[in-house]
């Protein structure tokens, strides 16, 4: 073995050093509640366009929610999806037994925006009807007659 790998000094059970060297990455640690809480209020009717960069902003402004991209990119698969925006561009939407879950009534009561309706051109005005008025006569041309020289 080349002596880097092995230490041949080393007192003690060597079951114990692989779990050592576990426990202190912050790979393995486990998304707390409150954690998941505060993920699920950044994803929740966001509007980034890809996954990605969802994952991207969450881990710039919340640097303590999840110890890797891998694992915030795994949460975001198991509790949210994207949808399409019917304002135009997609919008994030976390499941609804995941806002129930964590206790999140505001983020429950929110609404997808409705599409904008389309404007129709305005309809002829029905020509009013004439109560109680008599009907106008037709008016009468006069005829022009020549009278012969």
């Amino acid at each position: 073995f080349p002596p880097n790998l092995v230490d041949e000094n080393f007192v003690g059970d060597p079951s114990t050093i692989g779990a050592a060297a576990a426990a202190k990455t912050p790979v393995n640690q486990e998304m707390t509640k409150d954690d998941i809480k505060e993920f699920a209020e950044f994803v929740h009717h966001s509007t980034y366009a890809s996954k990605d960069r969802l994952v991207e902003e969450l881990r710039t402004t919340k640097p303590k929610v999840t110890s890797s991209r891998a694992q915030a990119i795994r949460k975001l698969d198991s509790i949210a999806v994207k949808k399409k925006n019917p304002v135009g561009g997609v919008i994030w939407e976390v499941k609804r037994e995941v806002l129930e879950e964590m206790g999140l009534e505001k983020q429950l009561a929110m609404k997808m925006p409705e599409a904008p309706k389309k404007e129709e051109p305005p309809a002829k005005k029905p020509k009013k009807a004439t109560k109680g008025k008599k009907e106008a006569a037709p008016k009468k041309v006069a005829k022009v007659v020549k009278k012969p020289k």
